[in-house]
């Protein structure tokens, strides 16, 4: 079977993303050879520096994962539904490098009101719909935190680690930057608590920005709301149904092959 080994990767990298892919292969994961296929084990290479055990280790723990939680066949019930209406959770668009763009003002968040499991169903679906819409050659998605009104109702430990851990062991660079905005002081004592679940990477994704207008620099003026210094007349529970419908009739996801 032929094999393209993406452009973006050096002679050796190549050479061990062939050795990879083919060795899962020989141990009966299939369509790896295929351009998604290929992007998937980047991504679990590449955190791992090219080390072909450790990126197998968690490969298999993903694909475990994936087999238990089975993200592509979540819809949205009830509860999800009224959750998103609370207007948490936000699809902006696109930045310039065809990255979506979402927002989560999680200063509107109350631990007691919302369980952690009900959110992390709400944040997978947005995170396959994004792996759904993408281009083939985007891998990753941008997330702006709007912390405004943030207080300690707003907290849950166990969301906050369940949330990292989902990420960055199972969609592996699919973050590729968090911008952080309208900080409390208090945050920050938390955060960094919680960074130790992040990996060098992630950590070295995550912004606090000083100013909401800081965003200009690194978000499209034209998808950014007027209160973050944008362009966007943003009335956010016309975006939070807008997001609901989207999620609603998104076509059926195909179980990647390597995971059946």
């Amino acid at each position: 079977m032929g094999f393209m080994a993406p452009l973006c990767l050096t002679i050796d990298q190549q050479k061990v993303l062939t050795e990879f892919t083919t060795l899962l292969t020989r141990e009966g994961f299939n369509g790896l050879y295929t351009i998604e296929g290929q992007s998937t084990s980047i991504r679990f290479l590449r955190p791992k520096h090219f080390d072909i055990p450790q990126a197998r280790r968690k490969f298999l723990d993903y694909v475990s994962w994936y087999k238990q939680t089975n993200p592509h066949e979540i819809t949205i019930d009830r509860a999800m539904e009224v959750e998103f209406l609370k207007e948490k959770f936000h699809f902006l668009g696109y930045d310039l490098e065809g990255r979506p763009v979402a927002l989560v003002r999680s200063g509107l968040h109350i631990a007691s009101e919302s369980p952690c499991d009900l959110v992390l169903r709400c944040m997978l679906c947005i995170l396959e719909y994004f792996t759904h819409i993408v281009e083939i050659n985007v891998e990753e998605f941008v997330l702006i935190l709007d912390q405004q009104g943030m207080t300690l109702k707003s907290i849950d430990p166990a969301l906050e680690k369940n949330v990292l851990t989902t990420i960055s062991k199972y969609y592996p660079e699919r973050i590729g930057a968090v911008y952080i905005i309208n900080t409390p002081t208090f945050i920050h004592s938390i955060f960094n608590l919680i960074k130790n679940f992040l990996s060098k990477r992630y950590f070295q994704r995550i912004h606090f920005l000083s100013k909401p207008s800081d965003l200009l620099a690194r978000v499209p003026s034209t998808i950014l709301p007027k209160e973050y210094g944008g362009y966007r007349d943003m009335d956010y529970k016309l975006s939070a149904i807008d997001l609901v419908d989207k999620l609603q009739s998104m076509p059926p996801s195909a179980q990647p092959a390597w995971t059946l």
